[in-house]
């Protein structure tokens, strides 16, 4: 549907382009260019808001751990749409959830291909919206004429966590990350070369025998310069004669 003319529309409820609109309009006679520049800074000052309100909610969402609440099915991780949504009421209680309907008022759209749903999750006033089609326990499309109630209500719950996910809770799940942003912000060091970045074998019967002056003999010995690292660590993977532990430990 088109959208409306603005001098169809009442003036509140005029979006930015409807005054750009108004200003090309040579006929306007209502507003002076004084006004005009006032309500369009307060047009960009109620969208910087915006902005600022879903980059603080995505930030506090998207440093919650949920590992404890996710379940592995083969190759794909779940995470409990109860727990999310449990979650995401007790941070912002005003959160809504929409269950988008086809033209009959059933909660999925169906076709040759096969059924998908639709969830919009909004919070504080902010949504996001997300499809999902309906898929067995393979993660496989079900055919249209296969699906039934359940296998949607599934989807719509599993949809209803990605649209979470939109805003922080969860997402790293689906970036195939472990953990969670933490609340302090670093950046990463220059990583350095060590004898465990190296293809190394697993322990053997034969184990190599570790010599000095080579390069993987300085590696051992600047690996052991950490507390936690100690020579019998080191036995695990090399034979260590001991005129090479003691230049190792000098």
């Amino acid at each position: 549907m088109k959208d409306q003319h603005y001098s169809m529309k009442d003036p509140s409820d005029w979006t930015k382009e409807d005054w750009e609109m108004y200003k090309r309009d040579e006929s306007r006679t209502e507003y002076t260019e004084e006004q005009i520049k006032q309500i369009e800074n307060e047009l960009d000052y109620e969208q910087h808001m915006k902005d600022k309100t879903m980059t603080t909610s995505f930030k506090e969402l998207n440093k919650i751990d949920v590992n404890q609440h996710t379940e592995k099915k083969g190759r794909f991780t779940y995470l409990s749409w109860a727990w999310a949504w449990q979650q995401l009421l007790a941070r912002y209680p005003d959160s809504t959830r929409t269950v988008y309907e086809n033209t009959y008022g059933q909660p999925y759209i169906k076709d040759t291909h096969g059924v998908m749903v639709k969830v919009g999750v909004t919070v504080n006033g902010i949504e996001h919206i997300e499809y999902l089609p309906v898929m067995n326990h393979q993660n496989k499309c079900i055919p249209a004429d296969k699906a039934n109630m359940m296998d949607i209500n599934k989807a719509i719950q599993r949809c209803t966590v990605k649209a979470i996910a939109r805003h922080g809770l969860g997402l790293y799940i689906y970036a195939g990350e472990d953990l969670p942003d933490s609340d302090t912000e670093s950046k990463p060091e220059p990583q350095k070369q060590t004898w465990e970045s190296l293809a190394i074998p697993p322990p053997q019967p034969e184990k190599p025998e570790l010599l000095p002056d080579t390069q993987r003999f300085e590696l051992c010995k600047n690996w052991l310069q950490k507390p936690t690292n100690t020579i019998q660590k080191l036995r695990e993977r090399y034979t260590i004669s001991k005129e090479v532990e003691q230049l190792l430990l000098k």
